[in-house]
């Protein structure tokens, strides 16, 4: 779970590769709606690599360089629509593909304006706490 334009880490680790030998390792975006997307390639030989998503320039390896052990990656700057799931694919032999899955949940919070205590309007806001300088605010739940 994370706010909005905060950082988040993903893990994935391969835990006994027991004669399966681990050949890359691929980050895997799929939202809520619309299409699976690769965010993260790492293979040993011809390095890491970012394909074009809307997470491009925001997701890294978090170790430098990357390792097939331990593919970790981080997400800055997350948005709202950074919520979905993210998967962690390894391509091994001889067994074929491996993943994980981790879900990224985004949170909001509730902000009420009133105005003369007559009327209240209540928004669901795109910002993490604390909360902005809007006059007479309370937090709803």
């Amino acid at each position: 779970m994370s706010y909005p334009s905060q950082v988040v880490n993903l893990r994935c680790a391969f835990a006994d590769a027991g004669g399966i030998q681990l050949t890359q390792v691929s980050w895997i975006y799929e939202p809520k709606e619309g299409e699976r997307l690769n965010i993260a390639v790492y293979h040993p030989k011809f390095g890491a690599s970012f394909p074009t998503s809307p997470l491009k320039g925001r997701v890294r390896f978090t170790t430098e360089p990357p390792s097939l052990s331990n593919p970790s990656i981080q997400i800055s700057d997350v948005k709202m629509t950074d919520e979905g799931k993210y998967i962690c694919e390894y391509a091994t032999y001889p067994s074929g593909n491996e993943q994980g899955v981790t879900s990224l949940v985004m949170l909001g919070r509730a902000v009420c304006v009133c105005f003369h205590v007559l009327l209240c309007i209540c928004l669901r806001a795109l910002v993490p706490p604390p909360t902005s300088t809007l006059p007479v605010q309370f937090n709803c739940y």
